[in-house]
C-alpha cells in the first residue's frame, strides 16, 4: 500500500503541470459555471446588456448595438458580438448562455495568471496566485453576471501580462509577447473603449521603466508589427459606426462616455471621494484581505530596513531576481490602476476589478513563501486569526439576521447552511494553524469561498427577483400575450428585464411626465394598439385624476399593471 502511494505521488509530481491544469479547470467549473443559469438575469446592467445582445442576434446588425429600438452608442460591441455568437452556438438565448462569455473571460484570466506566474516563479506560485484570484469575492460576483468589466479586466490583464513576459522569456520570443500585447490591447478597446489603451500603456511604461527595459518599447520589430495589428482590429468597427452615426456617435461615445466620465461626473451622478475604492477592495478581496494587508506591512518594513541600511533608493527597487521583478511590477501594476481610478471623477465599484490580478499575484507570493518555504509565518498566523474571527462574527450575525429584517420565505435553510459552513471551515483553519498544515490552511480559505458561492448561486440570488423584478416579468408576459400591445413604465427607472421577455419597444417614462404619457395614448389610439402602464404601488396613490382612464389589470406587492379603459371596452365588444 505504501509503495502504491509513493508511486502515485511520484506520478503526480512528474505530471504536476497537467494536474495543476485539471485542478484549475475543476475549480473554474465549480466557481464559475455551476448554477450559472440557476437565477434570472438581474435588473441592473445585466438585463440591459442581454437585451442589446439579443437585439443584435435577431437583427443581424453587427455594427450598431440597439437598446429598446434606439442606437446604444455608449459602448463598443465586443461583448455583444460574443454574446450573439454564444446564442448561435448554443441555439438558445437562456440566462446561462447570456452569461457564458463573461464566465469564459474569467476562466481565461485565471489560466493566464497561472501561466504568467508559473513562467516567473514556478508551478506552485502560479497555482496559488490563480486560485487566489479565482476565489476572491469581487472577482466571483461579477463573473456571474453579464457585464463589460470582467471582459475588460481579462483583456487588459492579458495585454499587460503578455508584455511583462519579456522579463522572463528568451530573447527570440520577446517579439511575440509584444505582438500579443498589442492584440489584447486592441480587443480591450473593442470591449470598453479608449481606456483599453490607457491602462495597459501606463502600467507597461512604469513597469519597464522600473526594470530598466524601457528601450524595448522602441524596438522596430515590436511596434512595426504590433501597431498595424492593433489598427487592423480596432479601425473597422470604429469607422463603420462613425459612418452610420457621425457626430451623434462622437458626442455620446467620445465626449460623454470617455472624457466626461474621467473629468466631470456630476452630470451622470458618479462622483465619489478619492478613497472610494479602499473599502471596496477591503471587502472585495476577501478572504485574502488580511493576508494582503499583512503582506503590504511586511513589504513596507523591508523597504524601510533596506533604506536605513543603504541610504539609497536604487538597491531597494532592484530587479536582479525574478522574485523582485514580480514584486516590483505587480506593485506598480496595482498602484497605477488604483491611482488612475481614484483620480477619475467618475467612480463605480466595478471599475476597480482591474486591480485584482496584481493583488492576487502579490498575495500569491506571500502564501507561496509560507507554503513552500515556511516564510511569513507570523503574518499568516495573525491575518488568519483575524479572518477567522471576522467570518465567525459574520456567521453569528447572519444566523440572527431574521430578527432584524424581514427575509423571504425559504431562505432560512440556506442561511443556516452558509453560517454553519463559515463557522466549521473557520475552525478547521484554526486547527491547521495549530498543526502547521500550511497547504490545507490555504485550501480552507478557497473552500470557504467555494461553499458560499455554491450556496448563494443555488438559491439566494434568486430571491433578488422577489423584490419586484418577478412582477415586472409577469406583467411583460401578460402584455406579450396580447397582439400589438404598447407598454409604458411610469415614474421609475428603466427595467430592462421587460425587454428580455418582450422585445417590442417599451416607453420608459422616468418621472411624472404626463405630457409624454398623453402622446403615447394618442399614438396608440391612432394605431388601435392596446395600452398598458406599469406603476409603482407606493407612488400610485399620489397620482392625480389623469389616471382615471385606467383600471387595474394585475396587482403585485411592488408594482401594478394598468390597462386603458378603451381597450377593456374593445375586448368586451369583441
Amino acid at each position: 500500500m505504501l509503495k502504491t502511494y509513493e508511486n502515485f505521488k511520484d506520478f503526480i509530481i512528474r505530471h504536476s503541470h497537467f494536474f495543476s491544469l485539471v485542478v484549475l479547470a475543476l475549480f473554474c467549473y465549480l466557481f464559475l459555471f455551476f448554477n450559472l443559469g440557476a437565477y434570472s438575469l438581474i435588473d441592473v446592467d445585466e438585463t440591459r446588456y442581454a437585451a442589446i445582445t439579443k437585439a443584435m442576434f435577431s437583427t443581424g446588425d453587427w455594427v450598431t448595438p440597439f437598446l429598446n429600438g434606439e442606437p446604444f452608442l455608449e459602448k463598443p460591441p465586443l461583448l455583444f458580438w460574443l454574446g450573439a455568437l454564444s446564442y448561435k452556438i448554443f441555439g438558445n438565448t437562456s440566462d446561462f448562455v447570456s452569461r457564458f462569455p463573461t464566465a469564459m473571460f474569467a476562466v481565461f484570466t485565471v489560466f493566464f495568471t497561472y501561466f504568467f506566474a508559473r513562467k516567473a516563479l514556478g508551478q506552485a506560485f502560479g497555482l496559488i496566485s490563480a486560485m487566489i484570484l479565482l476565489s476572491s469575492v469581487w472577482f466571483l460576483i461579477f463573473s456571474h453576471v453579464v457585464i463589460l468589466d470582467i471582459g475588460f479586466l481579462s483583456l487588459v490583464t492579458a495585454s499587460i501580462y503578455s508584455v511583462l513576459l519579456i522579463l522572463f522569456c528568451r530573447e527570440q520570443n520577446k517579439k511575440y509577447c509584444w505582438w500579443s500585447g498589442y492584440i489584447f490591447m486592441a480587443l480591450a478597446v473593442l470591449m470598453k473603449g479608449l481606456i483599453g489603451i490607457i491602462i495597459p500603456v501606463l502600467v507597461i511604461f512604469f513597469c519597464l521603466l522600473a526594470t530598466r527595459r524601457l528601450k524595448e518599447i522602441f524596438k522596430p520589430v515590436n511596434w512595426l508589427v504590433g501597431i498595424p495589428l492593433f489598427l487592423l482590429i480596432t479601425i473597422p468597427w470604429h469607422y463603420q459606426i462613425w459612418l452610420a452615426h457621425k457626430q451623434v456617435w462622437i458626442h455620446d461615445y467620445i465626449m460623454v462616455h470617455h472624457f466626461a466620465r474621467f473629468t466631470d461626473s456630476e452630470g451622470i451622478g458618479r462622483k465619489q471621494p478619492f478613497l472610494f475604492y479602499v473599502p471596496i477592495l477591503f471587502a472585495g478581496f476577501a478572504p485574502w484581505t488580511m493576508s494582503m494587508v499583512s503582506a503590504m506591512i511586511s513589504g513596507i518594513k523591508v523597504i524601510i530596513r533596506d533604506f536605513r541600511a543603504t541610504k539609497l533608493i536604487k538597491p531597494i527597487f532592484s530587479t536582479d531576481t525574478n522574485d523582485k521583478k514580480i514584486l516590483v511590477t505587480m506593485s506598480i501594476y496595482f498602484l497605477v490602476v488604483f491611482l488612475f481610478f481614484s483620480i477619475s471623477s467618475s467612480k463605480i465599484p466595478t471599475y476597480i476589478l482591474v486591480a485584482l490580478p496584481p493583488l492576487a499575484m502579490l498575495c500569491g507570493y506571500y502564501w507561496w513563501g509560507y507554503i513552500s518555504y515556511g516564510k511569513f509565518t507570523r503574518g499568516i498566523v495573525i491575518s488568519t486569526v483575524i479572518t477567522v474571527i471576522m467570518f465567525i462574527l459574520a456567521g453569528l450575525a447572519g444566523a440572527n439576521l431574521g430578527f432584524f429584517i424581514s427575509l423571504p420565505v425559504g431562505i432560512d435553510t440556506f442561511r443556516i447552511i452558509s453560517v454553519c459552513w463559515a463557522i466549521v471551515l473557520s475552525l478547521i483553519a484554526l486547527m491547521c494553524l495549530l498543526t502547521k498544515n500550511r497547504a490545507l490552511l490555504f485550501l480552507t480559505n478557497v473552500f470557504l469561498v467555494l461553499g458560499a458561492t455554491l450556496i448563494i448561486t443555488s438559491k439566494v440570488l434568486g430571491f433578488i427577483l422577489l423584490y419586484g423584478q418577478d412582477e415586472l416579468i409577469n406583467f411583460a408576459n401578460i402584455t406579450k400575450a396580447v397582439p400589438n400591445t404598447t407598454l409604458v413604465t411610469f415614474d421609475f427607472s428603466s427595467k430592462y428585464s421587460i425587454l428580455n421577455v418582450r422585445p417590442e419597444k417599451v416607453y420608459f417614462i422616468h418621472n411624472l411626465d404626463y405630457d409624454k404619457l398623453k402622446k403615447v395614448e394618442e399614438t396608440t389610439l391612432k394605431e388601435k394598439s392596446p395600452l398598458y402602464v406599469i406603476v409603482r404601488n407606493k407612488n400610485f396613490k399620489n397620482f392625480d385624476e389623469r389616471f382615471v382612464d385606467y383600471i387595474t389589470a394585475e396587482k403585485g406587492e411592488k408594482y401594478t399593471l394598468l390597462i386603458h379603459k378603451r381597450d377593456v371596452r374593445q375586448k368586451r365588444g369583441g
